[in-house]
C-alpha cells in the first residue's frame, strides 16, 4: 500500500519546508525466517539492510525524473538518431555522482538520521519528524520507549501492517502499534 513510501515523502516535504529540522528513521529488527547473523561496521551500515525500505522510498523521490519507457521506444528521425559528428564522445561524468546515492548529502548533512530502537533510551529528540517502520512488531513497552523520545516540536510516525506480525511476543491486539493508537485517541 506504500506505507513507506507515503510516510518517507510526506517527512521528506515537511523537512524541506522547514516544518522539522530532521528526520529520523528507523525499523523494528524481526528478521523473517532465518537470521544472517552479525553484521559488521557501523550503526549505520547495520541498519541498513533493515531500513533499505526507507532508502528506497528516498531514491525514488529524490531521483531525477526518467522519460516514460513509451517514448523510449518512439523512432526517432534520421537526423536526430545520427551523432553530430563522428568522432564526438558523450559528456563526461563524475564518476562520484554515478555511484552516490541522491539520499548521502541528507545523511551528511544531519536532516537525515537513521536511527536503532536499542540505542534510543535516554535521548530527547526536538525538532524532528521520527518515522518507526514495521511498528506492529513493538511490544507496549518498546512504543512508549519511543513515544516518550519525543522532544518538544517533535512528530512521531509509527507505521505498520497488523497481519505481517512477525514478534511471537505480540499480537493483533497486543502490539505496540496498537497500544500507542489506543493510548493517543483523541489527542
Amino acid at each position: 500500500t506504500g506505507k513507506t513510501l507515503l510516510s518517507v515523502g510526506a517527512a521528506l516535504e515537511q523537512v524541506q519546508t522547514g516544518d522539522y529540522e530532521k528526520m529520523l528513521i528507523t525499523r523494528v529488527i524481526m528478521p523473517t525466517g532465518r537470521d544472517i547473523g552479525f553484521l559488521p561496521g557501523r550503526m549505520e551500515e547495520k541498519m541498513q539492510p533493515w531500513v533499505q525500505p526507507a532508502y528506497d522510498a528516498l531514491e525514488l523521490l529524490l531521483s531525477r525524473p526518467r522519460k516514460p519507457e513509451h517514448f523510449e521506444q518512439k523512432k526517432q528521425s534520421k537526423r536526430k538518431a545520427e551523432p553530430a559528428s563522428a568522432g564526438a564522445l558523450p559528456p563526461p561524468q563524475n564518476a562520484a555522482s554515478k555511484f552516490a546515492r541522491p539520499y548521502e548529502p541528507l545523511l551528511q548533512a544531519g536532516v537525515l538520521e537513521i536511527e536503532a530502537i536499542t540505542h534510543i533510551r535516554g535521548r530527547s529528540i526536538p525538532r524532528a519528524i521520527f518515522i518507526v517502520d514495521e511498528a506492529q512488531q513493538l511490544t507496549p513497552h518498546e512504543a512508549k520507549t519511543l513515544v516518550t523520545r519525543m522532544g518538544k516540536g517533535s512528530k512521531i510516525i509509527l507505521i505498520g501492517d497488523l497481519g505481517q506480525i512477525d514478534n511471537p511476543y505480540v499480537d493483533a491486539h497486543t502490539n505496540g502499534l496498537v497500544f500507542t493508537r489506543n493510548r493517543l485517541q483523541g489527542q
